[in-house]
Formats: structure tokens, sequence, C-alpha cells
């Protein structure tokens, strides 16, 4: 969808592009200026203030070198504008060390469960001594998360190749009812569940579109697996599943196009919510609700006998 969209702009059909931090990461697109909705991001711990490189990889994709002659970039509101030019200021530090990621033959040698396994590894990566100060191991914690799900029975009876390729899946915490499924089956050696959107709709609402995407994800948890289970029978279904996963890429693409209404609306009166509206009740239900409250006695009255 990201693909598709992106292509609609750079043939001038699309005036605005709007998209995620994911624009920094090898879309040329050949844009004049870049808008900056936010300046935090969530990485899978907290909110955060972009790092200076981060905010230099997004804003680097205003005025494309052999695209545009020039670029701007700007802020919503000034606080964001003030905190934008001083991250684009600091100097990025050059870079001190590089990771690695935790391979079937690093645990195969440990005991234990397979987080304490991954643990170990992490707080003792075995590298050459003249490396230690710029080899470090790779932040695996959606790996130990993932792997807290598996019991030690379960380990041996799928066996730690297996498992740990479960692991490295790309599940999120949406996804993740999905994933546990695909254990399941793997425990009782049946063929990995198909993802279904249960839904017959041509064109999506707001709900149903969150479904659709959260749908294709479980289809690339799908494909990811098949290609790496392929040989062990359990994702006969990989043609049906990709060929599926287009069509509702095809259909959400539609839908982000259409005339199709999926602004927010408030919980109470069901007015349209402002852009980047921070919450679910316009100001006007807020201020109301605040009035109510307040109103109320909160004691009654004392009267002397």
């Amino acid at each position: 969808v990201k693909k598709t969209q992106a292509e609609r702009f750079v043939s001038g059909e699309a005036k605005l592009c709007v998209a995620t931090d994911a624009i920094g990461m090898g879309m040329n697109l050949p844009a004049a200026k870049v808008c900056f909705t936010t300046i935090a991001k969530y990485d899978s711990k907290n909110q955060r203030t972009l790092l200076p490189s981060e905010a230099r990889q997004i804003a680097g994709r205003a005025g494309r070198f052999g695209i545009k002659e020039s670029g701007e970039v700007g802020a919503l509101t000034h606080e964001h504008l003030k905190i934008l030019t001083n991250l684009l200021a600091v100097e990025p530090p050059a870079l001190e060390y590089a990771r690695v990621s935790v391979e079937l033959s690093d645990l195969k040698n440990l005991k234990g469960p397979l987080v304490d396994r991954l643990e170990f590894w992490e707080k003792y990566l075995a590298v050459p001594e003249d490396l230690k100060d710029v080899i470090l191991p790779a932040d695996i914690e959606e790996q130990k998360s993932l792997a807290r799900f598996i019991k030690e029975e379960d380990l041996h009876h799928m066996g730690l190749e297996t498992v740990l390729t479960l692991i490295k899946a790309p599940a999120s915490r949406k996804t993740l009812g999905y994933w546990c499924a695909c254990v399941r089956a793997l425990l009782d050696k049946k063929p990995l569940p198909v993802p279904v959107l249960h839904s017959t709709a041509d064109l999506f609402n707001g709900d149903t579109l969150l479904k659709a995407e959260l749908v294709v994800e479980q289809c690339d948890i799908y494909m990811w697996l098949s290609h790496r289970l392929e040989s062990q029978g359990y994702t006969v279904e990989q043609e049906a599943v990709l060929q599926y996963k287009w069509q509702l890429i095809e259909k959400i693409d539609v839908t982000l196009c259409s005339a199709c209404n999926l602004q927010q609306t408030c919980s109470k009166c069901h007015r349209k919510l402002p852009v980047l509206h921070t919450y679910s009740v316009c100001d006007h239900c807020f201020r109301g609700g605040r009035k109510n409250f307040f109103s109320k006695p909160v004691h009654k009255k004392f009267r002397l006998p």
C-alpha cells in the first residue's frame, strides 16, 4: 500500500503524501517540502523524541538531490519547530560499534528455558578479544517476549531450530494472537491457520480498514514462516495467502483514495474531531462534562441540630 501510494505521489496524481517515519528509510520521493506532524515516536518500549540522526534522515527527503534543487522542512507547531531546529543542528556521532544477531549455533550448547538462553547470550556474547569494544548484541527484546510464550516441553517437541524461527517472525502486539495460533498448529503438527478478514464490505469504514491492515500483517507472518518452514509441509496455502494479501492491499488502497470518510468523530456527540486530535471527545463535550461534574454537590449540606 505504501508503495502504491508513493507511486501516485511520484506520478503527480497526488499532491500530498502522508507517511510514517518510514519515509526516511529509502523512499526517494520528489518532495519539495517535508512537514513533521510530530517529533516523537514509539520505539516498542517508550514514546520518545526523535534522535538527531532520525530527524536528519526524515528531513533529508525534502529536496532530493537530482530531483529537486532545494527543499524546505517544517512542523505544525512553533514548539515542535524549535525542537526540530535544534535536532537538525546536532552533528550525528560517528558509528562506534556493530551489532550481531543471535543464531542457532549460539544457543545449541546452552541449557534451560529459551528466554534464559537468550539472556545469557545477550550478557556473555562470545566475540574475539580484540573486537569486544566494537561488537555488541542486537536488540532481541521482541524475540525474548515471544520466547516467554514457549514452554520448555514445547521447545523439545518442536525443536530449537523451529522455535528460533518462530520467535524471529515479524509479529507484534497486534498479531500476537495469530502468532500463538501458529505455534499451536505446529505443536499439533497441523498446517498453519490461514488469515481471513470476516467482512464482505466492498469499501471499508475506519474500523474495518484497521482489521484489514491487521490481516495483511498476519499474511506477512504466514509468508515469512512459509519461506522457512516450507520443507516441513505446514504452509501449503502460501500461494492462496499471497493472492489474498494482494487483494486486501488493493482494497485498502481503493479505500484510502475514495471519498470514504475516515476522520475520527467525538464519542459523545459524533461531531468530526480536528486532525491529530489527541482525545476521543471534542473540546465542547469535554468542557460540558467537567461543568456537569463540578456542579454536582460532593457533600450534603451540614445543618446544626
